[in-house]
Order: C-alpha cells, then sequence, then structure tokens
C-alpha cells in the first residue's frame, strides 16, 4: 500500500464538474449564470482553513484527502462557571441540544475521498438501485456538501443525512437493504450513499416511474422527517439544487459544481384538506418576532419562565443538519428528550420560524445546576453548515439574524454586546456559557461579522404606529392614522394590507414596485404624522369595508437618516357603513354562569383566571362532562370569541370547545398547556341577537385536567338584516343502498326556515334544517330547499342527487395479503388488498407509522415490539366487513455462531474432499489467521492446492467440529438466516460456496452461492425454511429443529487446476427475537393438515404449466394461486367442476393451491416442474 505523503494540493487541485440533467432547493444553488469562480472558491477555503491537506491514492485508484479541522471548527473548553447555582426549578431547565462538536471533529479529521471518488460512488450506487443518480448527487449537496459527517443534534448522518431516531430508523433499515451494519452507514461514505440509494429505491411507489418528477414523493421520504411540511421543503431544497445546480469548495479545497437543467419542481405535494375544525395555537399563532414564520410547537418545551426575565441571547450554529430537519425535531412530540430553541434561521434566505415563545423556556443550553440558562435565555438556531464553507457568509442568514438579535435584545433591554463572562446579560456562543456540550463555534472574524450588522441595523428610526380607535372606523368617515417618529422633518410611506403574511421590514408588504394583490394602500405622506384613508387614487386601490381585518405599516426617510425600516404590522377592522354599535362591544361570562353537566371543582390555585375562581374536571368522567357559557348578545352581529383558562403540563392539549352560532356549530382544539391567563382567539362568528348564542367547552378525548373560566364575545361588525336568503345544503351527491339513510344540511344563507321536498323518501317532506331521510327502493331521486326569511325566499333544486343500490347485489368481502407476519421494529411492510366488491377501505394500525389509512395498499411499521393486530374494514355504499391478521413485531437479532477471534473455533479439522470425486493437496491449511478480517482481528483462512495438474471438479470441505454435528454450536432453525462474510484472494471464475446444515432428521444443503472475486469481504446468506424469502431446496426441504448445527462449509470449484485462498468470518444466525419463528402467510406443512371430505381434484400434479381442476360441486368458485413465502400470485373466478389453469408464466417450486366455494375453503400442494 502506498504511504500517505504530506503535499500542498494549493495549485493542484482540479475543478470536478458534476454534469446532470434535473430539477429543484438549497442554502447555496445558484444559477449556472450567478455561481462563484473557481478562484473565489480556492480563496474561501484558504481563508477559513490553513492546515496542510494530505492525499492517499489507494490500489483500486480511489482518491483520500486529509487535513487537520480543530482550529476550522473552533471548539472551545468548558469554562466560565457561575460561582453560585440557583435552585433547581425543573430538571428539563438543564437540557440542552447536543451539537458534538468533538465527534464532528473526529469524523472530519480522516481521510475524506475526493470529489472524483465521491462521483464514482454515487454513480455505483445509481446503477446498483436504478435511482436518479441526480437526487443522490443533490441530497448529498443538501445535507452535507459530501462529506461523511457524524450525527446532526436530531440524529441524521454521514454524507446523506439519514436518520436515526425514535420514530425513524433509517440506518437500520437500509442496514438489512443494502446487507452492512449501521457502523458501517455512519463511518464510510460509500456505505452511507448506497443505503440512501436502497431506501429511495424502496421509497418509491410507482411502478413505471418516467421522469425525476416521478420521485418526488420518494425523495420526500429520503428526507427522514417526522413532519410533512418539513418533509416537502426538503424534498423542494433536493430538486432545486437539480434544476438551478450549486457550485460550493469542500473543506478539502476541491469544487463540486452541479450543473442545472430544466425540471418541474411538483407543488403542493403534501397539501391537506380543510376541516371544519382548527386549532386554537394555529389560530393564534402570534410570533414576537413579526417577520418570524410560526411554527410553534406544541411541546419540548417548560410554560413560563419561572421567574426569570429575558437576560441572554443565544447564538447556536447548526454545523451538521439542516433548518427542516431542526424545526421537525422540535416539534416532534414523542421525543423522551424535550430540546428546542426559539427560532431557527434559514442559511438560504434568511427565513425566520419561530418554534417557542418568548414567554416560554426553550431547552437549548442547559447544563447541570444552572437553569437560568434556559429561563432567561432566547435561544436561536443558524443553518450552517461546518462542511459548506459558503454557508458561512450567507448574507441572507446574517441580516435576517441580525435584525431578529436586534428587536429581541431592545425588546428586552438586553446590551447587544457579546459576553464571555457568565451571568453577565447580553449576547452569547454555545460554547460561552458553562454548558454540558460543545459545538462549532464562532471565531473571533465570524463574531465581529455578526456583532457589525448587529450595530449597524441599531438605528432607531422607525415610525411607532397607532392603531386607529373604534370611533374612528366607519366606513362612512375616512379611518384615520396616527404614529411618533424620532425623526426631524422625514417624509413617511404607508401600506395597508389585507394581509400580513408576506410582511417584512425591508420591504413592508410588497417586494415589488407594484403592491401584490393584498395591498390596497401604498401612499406617501409629506412630513406629516397622519393619514387619512377613503377614497380611491393612483396609490390606493379600494375605499376600507366593513368587518374586513387590515393591517398597516410605516416608514420614515430623509437626508439626515436615511430610510428606515417599516414597522411592525398593526391590526384593525372597520365597521360597516351606517353600522350602529350595541350598547355592550364586549360581553364576558364567568364559570359562575355556566351551565355544568357533571360535576366541576372551584378552586383559586393557579393566578390567570376571571372573577373570583375557575372550574376544572379532575381529569374524570371523560365525555360526560361539559360547561355551557351562554352570553346575552345585544345585538345581531359578528362577534369575535376568546377563551381564557390557566394554563399547565398537567391540562390537555386538546380540548374541544363548540361555537354555537347562526351558521351552525364550529369546533376548535384548544391547548390549555400555554396561553396561561391569555385571551385566547376562537375565531370571528355571526351572532343572533339574545341567548341563542353559545359556547361550550368538552371533555371527550382528553387526557389531563380541563379548565373552564371564562369567555369573551367582542362585537366586530353589523350584519346586513334586509338580505334575501340563498339555499344551499349539502351532500350535493349521495349514493346509499335499499334501506339506508342520507343526512342532508342546510347551509343556506340568512335563512330564518326551512321546506324540504325527498321524493322517494321517508320522510318526503320536512321543515327542519338538518334532516336525514330514508331511501327504501332502488333508483334516483332528485331532492330540494326552499330558504326564507322575512325579505323572501330561494329554492335550490339538484336532480339525480340519490343513487338507491340494490342492497342484494353489493356483499363485501375484506381481505388482504402480506409478505411477512413477523418483522423488526421500524420495518416496513406494504399490505396487498384482496378485497371484493368494496370502494372504500379504513385500516388500522396499533402502534403502527401510521396508525391509520384509507390507501387500498398502504405500507405500515410499527414503533414497538409485540402482537400486532392489524383490521381492514373494506366498505361500499350498502355494507362493510372486517378482516384481521395478527403480526409479530421484535427486534433484529444476531447471534455470532464463530468470530475466530481466539481460536479457529469448532474449525479444527484439515480440509477435506470427502464426498467429490479428487482430492486436493494435502499441503492445503484451514486456521486462524490475523492477514485479513471483517470485522475483530482475525479470520478462518483456507488455502486450497489442486493435488494434480490436470483440470478437475473440486468439491472441499471446511469441516466444523471434525465432523460431528453434536459438537457444533446450535441454533433455532425454523426462523431468520444464516450467512457469512467472506473474501478471496485467489479464487477461480465460477468458483460456489455453501454450507451443510444438520436439524437431526437428515442433511440439508444449502443453495450454492457464486463466490465474487473482487477482493473485498462479501456477505453471504440463506433464509431458513419458514423465514421470509426461503432458499433451502435440497435434503428433505425442511429445517423445523429447535437444534439446528452447522456441519461444514463446502466451496465447489469446476474443472480447475489452480490454487484458491479464502477468508471466512463472523458466522452468524439472524431472526426477529420475541416471535414464535413462524414469519411466514402460507407454510406447505398447514397445507398438509387441511382435512376436506368433498373437495378439489387437481391433475397433472407436478405439472409441466396446466393444471386441470375438478371441484365436485357445480358452483361458482373463487380459485388464488400463492407461492411458498406466501404472497399471493392469482386471484380467479369460475362457475362449473371443470377448469384449466396456464402456469406457464410461473417458475418451476411448490405452490399452494387455495378454492372458496359453498363457504368452505380448500387448499393443495401444486409442484411446478416446468
Amino acid at each position: 500500500m502506498r504511504k500517505n505523503k504530506l503535499i500542498d494540493l494549493r495549485n493542484q487541485i482540479a475543478s470536478i464538474m458534476v454534469l446532470f440533467s434535473i430539477a429543484t432547493g438549497l442554502a447555496q444553488t445558484t444559477p449556472d449564470s450567478k455561481k462563484p469562480s473557481d478562484e473565489q472558491l480556492y480563496s474561501l477555503a484558504d481563508k477559513y482553513l490553513r492546515s496542510s491537506i494530505q492525499k492517499e491514492v489507494k490500489p483500486d485508484g480511489e482518491v483520500f484527502l486529509q487535513r487537520e479541522m480543530g482550529d476550522y471548527l473552533a471548539l472551545a473548553n468548558k469554562k466560565n462557571a457561575v460561582t453560585s447555582k440557583p435552585d433547581l426549578v425543573e430538571k428539563h431547565d438543564e437540557l440542552e441540544c447536543e451539537h458534538n462538536g468533538e465527534l464532528l471533529k473526529e469524523y472530519l479529521n480522516r481521510p475524506h475521498p475526493s470529489v472524483k471518488t465521491m462521483v464514482k460512488y454515487f454513480t455505483e450506487a445509481s446503477k446498483e438501485f436504478d435511482v436518479p443518480v441526480e437526487i443522490l448527487m443533490a441530497a448529498g449537496q443538501v445535507q452535507s456538501n459530501w462529506a461523511q459527517v457524524s450525527s446532526s443534534f436530531y440524529g441524521s448522518w454521514g454524507v446523506m443525512g439519514l436518520i436515526e431516531s425514535d420514530y425513524n430508523n433509517q440506518i437500520a433499515i437500509a442496514a438489512k437493504l443494502i446487507k452492512s451494519t449501521p457502523e458501517a452507514i455512519k463511518t464510510d461514505a460509500k456505505t452511507n450513499i448506497r443505503a440512501a440509494a436502497a431506501l429511495l429505491k424502496s421509497y418509491q411507489k410507482k411502478t413505471n416511474p418516467k421522469g425525476l418528477e416521478d420521485w418526488f414523493d420518494a425523495t420526500r421520504e429520503l428526507t427522514g422527517l417526522k413532519d410533512e411540511e418539513m418533509k416537502t421543503s426538503l424534498a423542494e431544497r433536493f430538486f432545486k439544487v437539480i434544476k438551478v445546480g450549486s457550485k460550493t469548495v469542500t473543506l478539502w479545497k476541491e469544487i463540486i459544481d452541479i450543473k442545472g437543467n430544466a425540471v418541474t419542481i411538483p407543488s403542493n405535494k403534501n397539501s391537506k384538506s380543510s376541516t371544519a375544525k382548527i386549532s386554537a395555537v394555529q389560530a393564534t399563532a402570534a410570533v414576537d418576532y413579526p417577520d418570524a414564520l410560526s411554527r410553534i410547537t406544541s411541546c419540548n418545551y417548560g410554560v413560563g419562565r419561572n421567574g426569570y426575565g429575558i437576560d441572554y441571547y443565544f447564538v447556536h450554529y447548526m454545523a451538521t443538519g439542516t433548518y427542516e430537519g431542526a424545526i421537525s425535531y422540535f416539534n416532534d412530540c414523542s421525543r423522551t428528550t424535550p430540546t428546542s430553541a426559539h427560532y431557527c434561521i434559514r442559511n438560504s434566505d434568511g427565513q425566520i420560524s419561530q418554534v417557542v415563545r418568548e414567554a416560554d423556556r426553550a431547552y437549548s443550553q442547559g447544563v447541570s445546576g444552572y437553569p437560568q440558562w434556559n429561563g432567561a435565555g432566547v435561544s436561536t438556531e443558524h443553518e450552517v453548515l461546518a462542511t459548506n464553507l459558503s454557508m458561512w457568509d450567507s448574507q441572507p442568514m446574517l441580516n435576517a439574524a441580525a435584525a431578529l438579535a436586534i428587536d429581541v435584545c431592545d425588546r428586552n433591554g438586553v446590551p447587544k454586546t457579546r459576553r464571555v463572562t457568565n451571568g453577565n446579560r447580553g449576547i452569547y456562543g454555545h460554547n460561552d456559557v458553562n454548558t454540558g456540550t460543545d459545538c462549532p463555534n464562532l471565531t473571533t472574524a465570524r463574531w465581529n461579522v455578526l456583532l457589525a450588522k448587529i450595530a449597524a441595523g441599531s438605528t432607531t428610526n422607525v415610525p411607532v404606529p397607532t392603531a386607529p380607535t373604534a370611533g374612528q372606523v366607519y366606513v362612512s368617515t375616512p379611518v384615520n392614522f396616527t404614529w411618533d417618529s424620532a425623526v426631524s422633518n422625514a417624509d413617511y410611506r404607508i401600506q395597508v394590507s389585507k394581509s400580513n403574511a408576506g410582511w417584512n421590514d425591508a420591504d413592508g408588504f410588497t417586494s415589488a414596485a407594484a403592491p401584490n394583490s393584498t395591498v390596497v394602500v401604498n401612499d406617501v405622506v409629506n412630513t406629516v404624522k397622519t393619514y387619512s384613508w377613503n377614497a380611491t387614487n393612483s396609490a390606493v386601490s379600494e375605499s376600507p369595508v366593513g368587518g374586513t381585518v387590515y393591517y398597516y405599516t410605516i416608514r420614515s426617510y430623509s437626508a439626515a437618516t436615511g430610510t428606515s425600516k417599516y414597522s411592525a404590522p398593526v391590526s384593525f377592522t372597520p365597521k360597516s357603513a351606517g353600522c350602529t354599535l350595541p350598547g355592550s362591544t364586549s360581553i364576558t361570562v364567568d364559570n359562575l354562569a355556566a351551565t355544568l353537566a357533571g360535576a366541576w371543582t372551584s378552586t383559586s390555585a393557579t393566578a390567570g383566571y376571571i372573577g373570583t375562581d375557575y372550574i376544572h374536571d379532575g381529569d374524570t368522567g371523560k365525555g360526560t362532562k361539559s360547561a355551557t357559557f351562554t352570553p346575552s348578545i345585544p345585538q345581531r352581529g359578528k362577534y369575535e370569541v376568546f377563551i381564557n383558562f390557566t394554563a399547565g403540563t398537567n391540562r390537555p392539549a386538546n380540548v374541544p370547545v363548540d361555537i354555537i352560532h347562526e351558521n351552525g356549530t364550529s369546533t376548535v382544539t384548544v391547548n390549555q398547556q400555554i396561553n396561561n391567563g391569555t385571551w385566547v382567539s376562537l375565531g370571528r362568528y355571526n351572532f343572533s341577537a339574545g341567548s341563542a348564542g353559545k359556547a361550550v367547552i368538552r371533555t371527550a378525548g382528553t387526557t389531563g385536567v380541563v379548565i373552564a373560566d371564562a369567555f369573551k364575545f367582542t362585537f366586530i361588525d353589523c350584519l346586513p338584516e334586509n338580505t334575501a336568503p340563498a339555499a344551499s345544503f349539502t351532500p350535493t351527491a349521495a349514493a346509499v343502498c335499499e334501506g339506508q339513510t342520507v343526512a342532508y344540511t342546510s347551509t343556506s344563507a340568512n335563512a330564518t326556515s326551512y321546506s324540504w321536498s325527498f321524493p322517494g323518501g321517508t320522510p318526503s317532506t320536512s321543515t327542519a334544517a338538518n334532516p336525514v331521510v330514508t331511501y327504501s327502493t332502488a333508483g334516483t331521486y332528485d331532492a330540494s330547499l326552499t330558504a326564507t326569511n322575512a325579505i323572501g325566499s330561494d329554492t335550490k333544486t339538484i336532480t339525480g342527487l340519490v343513487t338507491v343500490n340494490p342492497a342484494a347485489t353489493a356483499t363485501v368481502v375484506a381481505g388482504f395479503t402480506a409478505p411477512l407476519t413477523e418483522l423488526a421494529i421500524g420495518e416496513s411492510i406494504t399490505l396487498t388488498n384482496t378485497s371484493t366488491g368494496a370502494t372504500a377501505y379504513a385500516w388500522t394500525f396499533p402502534n403502527g407509522s401510521p396508525s391509520a389509512s384509507t390507501a387500498a395498499n398502504p405500507s405500515v411499521s410499527f414503533t414497538s415490539a409485540g402482537l400486532k393486530t392489524v383490521t381492514l374494514v373494506a366498505s361500499n355504499a350498502c355494507g362493510s366487513n372486517t378482516y384481521t391478521m395478527t403480526f409479530c413485531v421484535g427486534s433484529n437479532t444476531t447471534t455470532a455462531l464463530e468470530t475466530f477471534e481466539a481460536s479457529a473455533g469448532r474449525f479444527t479439522q484439515a480440509p477435506t474432499t470427502s464426498g467429490s470425486t479428487v482430492g486436493i493437496a494435502a499441503a492445503s491449511t484451514l486456521a486462524r489467521a490475523t492477514d485479513g478480517f471483517k470485522t475483530g482481528t482475525a479470520s478462518l483462512k483456507a488455502v486450497l492446492y489442486d493435488n494434480t495438474s490436470v483440470a478437475t471438479d473440486w468439491l472441499v470441505r471446511l469441516l466444523s467440529g471434525g465432523g460431528t454435528p453434536a459438537n457444533n454450536q446450535a441454533f433455532v432453525g425454523n426462523q431468520g438466516s444464516f450467512g457469512f462474510w467472506l473474501k478471496t484472494s485467489t479464487a477461480n471464475a465460477g468458483a460456489t460456496v455453501t454450507a451443510w446444515i444438520d436439524d437431526t432428521d437428515g442433511l440439508e444443503e444449502l443453495p450454492p452461492q457464486t463466490i465474487i472475486n473482487n477482493g473485498a469481504w462479501n456477505y453471504y446468506e440463506w433464509f431458513l425454511p419458514t423465514a421470509a424469502g426461503t432458499t433451502i431446496t435440497t435434503g428433505n426441504g425442511t429445517v423445523n429443529g429447535a437444534s439446528v448445527t452447522l456441519d461444514a462449509i463446502v466451496i465447489k470449484q469446476s474443472n480447475t487446476a489452480n490454487t484458491m485462498t479464502v477468508w471466512i468470518d463472523d458466522i452468524q444466525h439472524n431472526y426477529i427475537s420475541g416471535c414464535s419463528g413462524t414469519r411466514k402467510m402460507l407454510d406447505i406443512a398447514d397445507v398438509e393438515e387441511v382435512k376436506i371430505t368433498k373437495g378439489l381434484v387437481a391433475y397433472p400434479n407436478p405439472t409441466d404449466g396446466i393444471l386441470n381442476l375438478s371441484l365436485e360441486n357445480n358452483t361458482k368458485s373463487d380459485v388464488r394461486l400463492y407461492n411458498a413465502s406466501g404472497q399471493q400470485l392469482l386471484n380467479t373466478t369460475f362457475e362449473g367442476a371443470e377448469q384449466q389453469l396456464d402456469l406457464n408464466g410461473f417458475g418451476r417450486g411448490i405452490y399452494l393451491l387455495q378454492v372458496i366455494a359453498d363457504g368452505k375453503t380448500i387448499t393443495r400442494k401444486i409442484i411446478l416442474n416446468k
């Protein structure tokens, strides 16, 4: 092997051009026309890294580079401990995000494949698993910039960012797919890429993908993330790299240049249908920083600050992982360690997501004994890959980070100064405080860039807007705006928008020259600090509309101070023209006035309630208790409904609250673990005058103490009293069977009474708002509704709305098959639906991921061990049928039979030719050796010499235990697989390897496998007869013993006169522990036990391809054919006593024929000899 040589690569490294066609996004994606030059990237590498580069060329031509990374990563020792420990508040306050910079340094200090070698790995993996190389390259660029890195804090590993976590263990799944180990996937770049390719292939559900777009869903799964929105976002970033291209430099001063090519990025792949139920967290997920997106988590944080104020601003750099991965992880409520951060900042465009409210504690910066770091800190995670040097200088990220730091610090009086002495108020890096972990930190130069931006953006010249008061916002008079400003003689620009979603402090509501569709005012105000919005003009697109929520923002500009940032948006809602305010615009209903069902308990234990107390359900009697709050509405109108409660960690996060209003009932889900003592908006609704409107707190489906305290109903706008009704109803189409019902719901506007007509239904007419009608006779029927009020009436008729099917023709039979009934935790299987007569499917998967599905053929994995009963309810309009199957879920277990670490084990006898016609030379040896091994330090080495100069056949046995099976190590022979690792040095072409095993009823030979003569370790595996993928076919074909022994490893070679040297290591038995060992669907042994007196004749059996069936009863029959592993191959129906089946399309082997007739099931074994 060539020794490492220290060289200077400054002027020797060429740019590796990676060319491919594709489509879509990421930090540092760059159109080809705007890519940096090679010299710019080389300068960037020299800017950050000064260590020399070593180069090693392997015998196969692969190139590896190595350099020291310690100074670059700027890891710091733990220091500056606070001298006194405050009282511990909660153990979670001592948690933090584990970035583990020391492990990253260890990984990056290792020899790393060059860019050219990495291209080879991507190309080979693409060909091996038949997946697009473009996706592999793009994903590797986004996740790691083609570097084999250690784990991110959320569990992504290596070049491809494969996940190892509680909710998704991609690494374990991939290890099985590629027959490798999780450790190899984590540490070896080539194995990591192969693992990703295998996973991508397994995620592809389309049978014939025609282009890259058809791989988008599989790419979403490759991200490994749990959050659906983040999964889509990260997949779009991969595709954007394909579409736009990317040019970056590695830590080893090589250029990765990915050429972009036009491709369509699939849009809205994870759209979710709208629902009447909305989350109160979503409805009121107001952010503390106006420019942040709300991705507020409902877990992984502490409520409140436990007496601390905000004293510290923490700057974290992720080093490994992605923005999407961090947000998905922080929102994962299934985790046992609730770490989090307040904000995440994306590198490519500076997008900011708020995950935890500033009023609460994120678990990001803790250390044992010092809960104040989380209690008094606001934490930020910046998306910077330590392996992508371009990301350190991302101006969008730095600008956004500076603006966020300014806003948080100014609002809380935190000095905008970097601190290194613990306890001083200010800005800290992760390693600046006494903390339990390390992470790649900001160097002095990097700190100076960020702090300079913070200082430059701190000038206070942003106007302070005042919200228009209620008396000013009638549409009949102008809406008047006022504001304060510290700038003298400034001019101002005001913007008014119907949405604040697109606001930023640089451009206001619009970044374009002309307003977007939501901006209704974009006007200039000269000198004065007031503005009157009324008539339209060139800068005003419409006048105020009553009942509409608007937002306005303002900025100043002058010669002396320049242009300020835009102020944070202020919301207001004008009233309709002519609207008279009620005497009281806010009605509060306390729990003392509530109508209660069930026993509720009064208390004042937690502050934040309205009035003298609040009540709770004691976490008992779920579903039987409710609290109804009835306001006395003084005037018909639109009201906003608010709820107040005392929050706590023992409260439910899913309290159902029904709002009963003019248009029906809306249910809002309220999280009572957050927003203590805060009026939380539940939406705006129309209420009639009087007491018909209500708000009802229910306890059904909750776990925890449900709180009922107070509701507030705030008048928003008047409603028109002189509008004619508009008839409308649902459903607009329905299909049922004879004797079934259709439930109708009026969705009419402004109606006070209803008149329905239902030809063919019972009742045939109704005056109810929401009637239920029964249809007894097959046919097609109309339905109509006349809606009436004091002004008039309106009629809507839908012709042919209801289709009634005859009940007798709609039988549903549910059924499905599975490739396995034993599987490992996290192992995914796809179920094949065999139901008949069904149009809809409802699956339930206990402890499954997903837990339920409506797909025809869903895929599922399980998150815990044990017996899992999967239920399928197949249905159509006339009825349903249920089918269940029980699965055993356990752990992948490996039993080492021989490792050869201490000795040759049971392989103590010299190689023998017993059983063959010619021998091998007596000089042949079999012994433990240390010159080659798969793991550990030794293996079993066989040097086999031919005993003749004439080419002859070999059959060489490497005997175990002197050939005495009783002395061999036993293993369970009716489950799992048997295998070992083997490497050759001088194997002859065409050599095969197998093993002989003994289960006490005869010797079984495992089917020979061709020896791979590539000088590398390769794994050879055989599945046992009742396991998935049965491969034992010789002997008596069964291995059922509870004590199975290895007799010999056998090497065969035809017509040879050469020498062969092989190494064997890690002989092992793999299976699913905790299960019965029948990893199957149907078993031939089961078939032989079927006893049916009147049944089936199948002939000839064995058959050469055509199978004749004769059924004694001349009836309609269902015929199904399975292979020995239980996979269904054929499903057909025949009538009569005789039928022919053409089996020429199937391979030679044993099959199971199943016939269902007259309610009986007949099963027979069929042998196909073609």
